[in-house]
């Protein structure tokens, strides 16, 4: 038997709001619950089509129909515990979520009655569609029709596109797990592969069920190994990561599957090592995943945040622990970090300061998570800065720019996309905004374990150890955007981890033996009858640290960068880098010009309150009649590096 998925509920909402009878509104939970059960699947089911003219009808899934038949035809008292059973066995095929079961409770008798008649029906219908393709005549079965039609030498007619079976109906989960044993990476299907992703996300959860009892989520960490040991990748390896992490999304809607991926995170560390790869000289030539691809990863891993296995587990781990233990390096990061600080460290003298001792940095734990986000800055961020301080390019509004184009026709869009105005890749600014929400979930929230008190001062030791592990330079190419659209999008997620948490005093030698002494006598007292500082799940990512100092901080950037628009436009007219000049007359030419701005009443756009750094590589002169002019060649006067030479009110 085969049902709808979990996905299908939480889509259905928006489908079913529409279509609902007077007394599903009076009871919003029978509506919903009724249209769940209601919905056809995307999987038929598999004993029908197995059926045959000789088992006699006597399969598995005709016995529970008849018994639900039964069940619901009799109306008396004592068979209110059977259809309790019956219903609460209904619920556990179809693997409904977990704030659904607390409404389902109180539900009457006659309430789950009509939701099993519901269900009954909606069984009838897959299974009488099923089994009417299915051929009658036993001779047709015993021999096929090919052979029929060889033997009398009729011409086999060729099935039309409508008339083809469904070859996705029959996907068995031992099927599932031999295809992702025996399957090699660069082989593998990728139909097959959708099509184990469609079973794991429309299936009951007894389907998911029996594919982790038979290996298949061992399958799942074989291609993860080869991809990760792989020398050269290619977009086709992008699609079969694609197609697994939607798999393993799938197994998280469910209690076995979190169960599952949380005791053995073979996958889950595959994954981390496949988004925050070893930086070496034999790896550089890997082809790098597309944003969407690395958006999928962080997204299964932002997931760990929410989920956490059951009390009754004999194991309790919770996703948030182990996120944490994901984003930190490990022995082969700690290894190449050595010896990078081997090769910088060749110093003749170690610095000391005033007291004479020599500074110890810190510990670094996120590096490899910092390579990540500097990857993406030097992609896509430190593009734009080049173009805007080499090539003094002006920009605009991306969305202004796509709304202007759109009334000039198609063409004009994809010209502009090919000529790079729209600058950033779609996806982009997303996957940066939930990088930096991730960086400051993880400094406002200590591990579960955590039993003193996390305040302040130890959340602004995290947030500097982030800055010591690279994230100072990943905000110094964030901040130099000169995009103002693109560096309002993320301001004010970037401003929070820029200003200081806390006023960290330096502190003696005997305050700090106090306090840890003081802190050990706390925990000794506490002992072991303190719970954990996170006694549920977390509710996703948090949300931006708001205060005063952090909007003084993103204004002043956005202020900063409308500046600098506002420069540009300004001696746009008239700041170039070399002024070519072929003739003399040209060169007057330009002299008037200048001259005629210098005269202007505007003082934002005189001469003297020009961009920082400009200077004119022209030498004006008043003399016309010069007897330097006379000579043909001007390039040694326009190239002397001579400094600003006109200023307000004269020379």
């Amino acid at each position: 038997m085969s049902a709808p998925g979990i996905h299908e509920y939480n889509q259905g909402f928006n489908y079913t709001s529409s279509r609902k009878t007077a007394l599903e509104n009076k009871r919003p939970i029978i509506g919903k619950v009724s249209s769940f059960f209601h919905r056809r699947s995307m999987v038929s089911t598999e004993s029908a089509m197995h059926y045959s003219t000789f088992n006699g009808g006597n399969s598995d899934a005709d016995i529970k129909s008849r018994r639900l038949d039964s069940i619901l035809s009799n109306n008396n008292e004592e068979n209110e515990e059977d259809v309790d059973d019956a219903f609460e066995q209904l619920v556990r095929d179809y693997g409904l979520p977990s704030n659904l079961k607390s409404n389902l409770e109180t539900l009457t008798i006659a309430q789950k009655k009509k939701l099993l008649e519901s269900h009954r029906l909606a069984q009838h219908e897959r299974s009488k569609s099923a089994v009417s393709m299915l051929p009658t005549d036993r001779m047709k079965i015993l021999r096929p029709l090919s052979v029929l039609t060889k033997d009398s030498g009729m011409r086999q007619a060729t099935k039309g596109r409508q008339q083809r079976p469904n070859s996705k109906s029959t996907f068995l989960p031992e099927q599932a797990a031999h295809m992702l044993h025996a399957s090699n990476i660069n082989t593998i299907d990728i139909g097959q592969l959708t099509e184990v992703h469609i079973m794991l996300k429309s299936a009951s959860t007894s389907w998911s069920v029996e594919f982790l009892r038979i290996g298949g989520y061992g399958g799942m960490t074989s291609q993860l190994e080869q991809l990760n040991d792989i020398v050269k990748r290619t977009p086709r390896h992008a699609k079969v990561l694609q197609l697994i992490l939607r798999c393993i999304k799938a197994l998280m809607t469910h209690d076995v599957g979190i169960q599952k991926l949380l005791t053995e995170p073979a996958c889950l560390r595959l994954i981390r090592d496949l988004l925050f790869p070893i930086t070496s000289s034999n790896r550089k030539s890997l082809y790098a995943f597309d944003i969407h691809t690395r958006s999928l990863m962080l997204d299964v891993l932002c997931t760990l945040t929410t989920i956490q296995t059951s009390p009754d587990c004999n194991e309790y781990v919770h996703g948030w622990d182990l996120l944490l233990s994901l984003l930190q390096d490990n022995s082969r990061d700690r290894e190449l970090l050595s010896k990078e600080d081997q090769k910088k460290s060749k110093i003749p003298f170690l610095m000391e300061d005033e007291t004479g001792h020599v500074p110890k940095t810190s510990p670094r734990r996120f590096t490899s998570w910092m390579r990540e986000l500097m990857f993406i800055m030097d992609k896509y961020i430190e593009r734009i800065a080049f173009l805007a301080g080499a090539l003094d390019f002006r920009f605009e509004s991306a969305y202004r720019q796509l709304r202007v184009s759109q009334d000039q026709g198609h063409s004009k869009i994809n010209l502009q996309r090919d000529s790079g105005s729209v600058m950033v890749d779609e996806g982009v600014v997303e996957y940066l905004i939930t990088h930096l929400r991730l960086i400051c979930t993880v400094i406002t929230n200590p591990p579960t374990c955590y039993k003193k008190r996390y305040e302040a001062a130890d959340q602004e030791l995290v947030r500097i150890e982030f800055m010591e592990s690279g994230f100072d330079r990943v905000a110094r190419g964030l901040r130099s955007c000169p995009h103002p659209t693109l560096l309002h999008s993320y301001i004010h997620y970037l401003a929070p981890l820029m200003t200081p948490w806390a006023n960290i005093k330096q502190e003696t030698k005997e305050t700090q033996q106090h306090d840890m002494e003081k802190e050990q006598e706390e925990v000794r007292s506490v002992g072991d009858k303190t719970p954990p500082l996170i006694s549920g799940p977390l509710r996703g990512l948090s949300e931006p640290m708001v205060t005063e100092e952090t909007k003084a901080f993103a204004n002043a950037e956005l202020r900063r960068v409308q500046r600098m628009e506002k420069s540009k436009d300004e001696v746009m007219s008239i700041k170039l880098n070399t002024i070519r000049v072929s003739d003399k007359d040209e060169f007057i030419q330009w002299r008037e010009e200048l001259r005629a701005l210098d005269s202007s009443s505007d003082e934002s756009v005189s001469v003297d309150s020009a961009y920082n750094g400009t200077s004119w590589l022209a030498k004006l002169d008043d003399d016309e009649d010069d007897d330097f002019y006379d000579n043909d060649d001007y390039d040694d006067v326009i190239e002397q590096p001579v400094g600003l030479y006109w200023m307000k009110g004269g020379r």
